[in-house]
């Protein structure tokens, strides 16, 4: 197991010409330090708070949970075979946020903003509407007429082989809101795949429908050596979709609210100031 080190100095001032100085806890040369190693409940706190990302820290802290499964059972023999029908004829396009992967995510629409199988933004003059390709997805059919409400875009979504998705939020994906949240049916997976929102390790298996709330961060790793596939139906949220998650995660509706801000606000600092500012930089660079 790794050992979590803290700094010791000795009384050698490291800028000082060998002098001797009465200061503890400096930053000491190399032959000065003395490490000691922090075991028990102080040790396993720093090896697990060391490798998470600050928003993670936040959630965890809280014990706030971001997912959760309904009470649905879906045919997996049934959502495959719909799947194989719609790969026989379309390939699958790049999503159009190119910041957010690597370049191994992409999707299939059965039902998007204007009707087309490649249009994977939502488009504000034109309504949502099934695609060629949901003709091919009577199964799918089914699964979308049990599910309450109106439905926004509907998409097969694929990660390929060592790919990433990279952490981001999606500001409107939340169940707490009233535009749009998100429901995953896995097809296939692996527990090689890593799959996160903030904290919250999602193994998220075929055969169940699960909601996670997106507008926290979250990021997917797929470690493993076949393409995972999702179904993911982004719904307008109301009561009688609410009602299917457990009253214990719906209660914590005041906390995740709470924290959403928190969360968004340590990602920008984190991650999207960062990258703009980057690409200030190259343009001007550039001129």
């Amino acid at each position: 197991m790794n050992k979590i080190y803290p700094f010791s100095a000795s009384k050698t001032d490291c800028h000082g010409g060998g002098k001797v100085r009465k200061i503890p806890n400096v930053c000491l040369p190399s032959e000065t330090l003395k490490l000691v190693p922090i075991e028990g409940k102080a040790g396993t706190f720093l090896r697990t708070f060391s490798s998470m990302e600050i928003f993670e820290i936040f959630t965890k802290f809280s014990s706030l949970s971001l997912q959760c499964k309904l009470p649905l059972q879906i045919s997996q023999k049934k959502l495959l075979a719909d799947y194989y029908n719609v790969i026989k004829e379309f390939g699958g396009e790049q999503h159009s946020r190119h910041d957010h992967h690597d370049g191994g995510w992409k999707a299939i629409g059965l039902i998007t903003s204007g009707g087309e199988v490649y249009t994977d933004k939502f488009i504000h003059h034109k309504p949502f509407l099934e695609t060629p390709a949901m003709q091919m997805c009577p199964y799918i059919k089914e699964i979308l007429s049990i599910i309450p409400g109106s439905k926004r875009r509907v998409r097969l979504m694929f990660l390929e082989p060592g790919s990433i998705i990279k952490w981001h939020i999606d500001r409107t994906d939340t169940i707490d809101g009233a535009i749009s949240s998100r429901f995953h049916i896995p097809i296939i997976t692996s527990s090689k795949i890593e799959f996160s929102i903030c904290h919250n390790r999602c193994h998220w298996t075929p055969g169940h429908i699960y909601y996670g709330d997106f507008s926290f961060p979250h990021q997917v790793r797929n470690n493993w050596d076949q393409r995972r596939v999702h179904l993911v139906i982004d719904m307008v949220p109301n009561d009688d979709l609410r009602l299917l998650l457990p009253e214990a995660f719906r209660h914590e509706r005041g906390k995740r609210e709470f924290l959403r801000m928190i969360c968004r606000n340590s990602y920008l600092l984190q991650y999207q100031i960062p990258q703009k500012l980057k690409k200030v930089l190259e343009l001007l660079h550039l001129h």
